[in-house]
């Protein structure tokens, strides 16, 4: 009996730790084609997203680019009292800064870059190029720091230094070479254990 109630606990676990470490892109709106980001052509989710203070963030908290995205001279894309959460640059993504464009994100909110090659990067050298998350800038000169491309693997958040290179490094996959279950004192006992 524990044993079928510790194989089903240690496959339930297996499933779980696999949904964490992938995301799928039904869990809010992603790119279907290059453009501009206040085209309504170039979202799944059928908006011109950010052509205003954008108040509710449609279909869901999460936003995936996997096109080249640009955000035009002179625009804002005001997003901080949005839902927004997580802005996923997938491998192939860039996003594009116009001439004194700015992205302004709610607190709290990710970029994550997933490809090595530039995903971030500004067409001008101007003065008023701007990530700003929660308040605080954290790319472009607006911020204080260049508008020079930005890489990955790594994530930028409200805490990243617009100063030289924001995107920090993403944490290491764990890599799972033991996990067992125990029935101990009519509760079940976990351990596992990682490479590193």
């Amino acid at each position: 009996m524990y044993t079928v109630r510790i194989a089903q606990l240690l496959l339930g676990t297996a499933m779980m730790l696999m949904a964490m470490g992938s995301r799928a892109q039904t869990d809010g709106c992603s790119t279907v084609q290059d453009g501009s980001w206040r085209t309504t052509a170039t979202w799944s989710c059928g908006v011109g997203v950010g052509n205003y203070p954008d108040n509710s963030w449609p279909n869901g908290e999460m936003l995936f680019i996997s096109h080249d995205i640009n955000i035009p001279n002179n625009k804002t894309i005001d997003l901080t009292t949005s839902g927004l959460q997580e802005i996923v640059l997938q491998d192939g993504g860039s996003l594009t800064f116009g001439s004194n464009a700015k992205l302004l994100l709610p607190a709290g909110a990710v970029i994550t870059l997933e490809g090595s090659s530039p995903q971030i990067s500004s067409s001008s050298n101007s003065a008023g190029t701007l990530i700003e998350i929660g308040g605080n800038g954290v790319y472009g000169r607006a911020a204080g720091g260049s508008n020079g491309d930005l890489s990955g693997p790594g994530y930028i958040d409200e805490n990243s230094e617009p100063s030289g290179n924001p995107v920090q490094s993403a944490p290491l996959p764990v890599e799972l070479v033991n996990f067992v279950g125990k029935e101990q004192r009519g509760s079940i006992l976990l351990s596992w254990a990682t490479v590193s």
